[in-house]
């Protein structure tokens, strides 16, 4: 309802029955908005958000007062997951927000049409579309980590975490271990460190510097984690500068991103060869078999696959920025927008779109 001072109210009625249809009866509550809203989106677990624009509020109907509200642009909003989330249609992608604590959880490309219990459905590239069911989970167990991560990986052994720290806010450089059953840090090395990456066995810890790459022997007894001597890994290469790190599951190729190719290293060898990924790739992983190679971008447009047995560039996934990481059999390639199946042919290989690609 407007108002002469430009503000808006929302009212929420309680319907009442009388000789079989419903009827009105006076409001339960009201609120006053500041902004003209534009579309309104109900749950059933008693929360209402009012899109206005560049703002979504939502209110909760037992407390009868805004608990959130969102600042981003959007033209479209659902609730899923019974009002524990609340998607928001923002053009090309989608958002998906906390509707609680109004913080976004996640993003991927599609524009929002609709919305069922736990499903949305996105419309992709021309007279494509998209249903992505979204999954409540709740947070395993909490770490007191106070640095800024620039990445992690899970041991072998299920025990331990290991999160790297670098840049602005962070007390120096190097690798954190946490014990995942206690939650708590128990070890440390302050090193200066571009990237990492454990053996797939547990065994060994690649750490990197823009000019060398090191392996570690790693041992765990009880809470307590043995590492080192470090050894310089040797790569026939003049370019160097190194980066994020990947090795295969038998322990034989490494691949570490520079600036503008990645590299690939036999640890047997000692021999290297350069390729060259899609523009503003950062990220880089090894399949578990050594065949494939695939590499995402931060501020591109192509996720680029490689076959390591031709040593050239097969396919390309336009999915925008996008992390990396192969599935333990090597048949999926798992991407920020979804996961795709690797297949060989025998002439050519290619990946195809899997549960929520759009490759082809």
């Amino acid at each position: 309802q407007g108002r002469p001072t430009s503000s808006h109210l929302l009212e929420v009625y309680e319907l009442g029955q009388s000789d079989d249809e419903p009827r009105k009866v006076a409001p339960v509550f009201s609120i006053a908005l500041v902004q003209r809203p534009v579309m309104i989106s109900t749950a059933s677990n008693g929360l209402i958000a009012v899109l206005s624009g560049r703002q979504t509020q939502i209110i909760d109907q037992e407390q009868r007062a805004i608990c959130t509200e969102i600042a981003a642009i959007s033209n479209k909003i659902e609730f899923i997951c019974e009002g524990r989330f609340l998607a928001l249609a923002q053009g090309s992608h989608t958002a998906v927000f906390d509707a609680r604590a109004g913080t976004e959880r996640l993003r991927f490309t599609g524009d929002l049409l609709a919305a069922s219990k736990n499903h949305l459905v996105c419309t992709k590239a021309p007279g494509k579309l998209q249903v992505s069911e979204v999954i409540p989970s709740k947070c395993y167990r909490g770490l007191g980590q106070r640095r800024i991560v620039e990445d992690s990986e899970f041991h072998a052994s299920n025990r331990l975490l290991v999160t790297a720290y670098n840049g602005a806010g962070s007390p120096g450089q190097g690798l954190d271990f946490w014990d995942l059953q206690e939650a708590r840090l128990i070890d440390h090395i302050a090193i200066p460190i571009r990237g990492f990456t454990l053996s797939p066995d547990g065994r060994e810890l690649f750490t990197s510097t823009r000019n060398r790459i090191f392996r570690w022997p790693v041992r765990l007894e009880e809470s307590t984690v043995h590492l080192g001597p470090a050894e310089l890994v040797r790569c026939k290469t003049d370019e160097h500068n190194f980066n994020k790190l990947a090795v295969d599951r038998g322990g034989r190729l490494l691949a570490s991103y520079g600036p503008y190719r990645t590299h690939v290293i036999d640890l047997a060898t000692s021999e290297t060869y350069a390729l060259q990924p899609p523009h503003n790739f950062r990220f880089v992983d090894i399949s578990p078999d050594g065949e494939w190679l695939a590499t995402g971008n931060w501020n591109g447009r192509d996720v680029g696959m490689f076959d390591l047995r031709r040593k050239t560039l097969v396919h390309t996934l336009p999915l925008g920025l996008s992390r990396v990481a192969f599935s333990s059999d090597s048949k999926w390639l798992f991407c920020t927008d979804g996961m795709y199946e690797t297949v060989r042919h025998p002439c050519v290989s290619v990946v195809s779109a899997g549960q929520g690609g759009c490759g082809t």
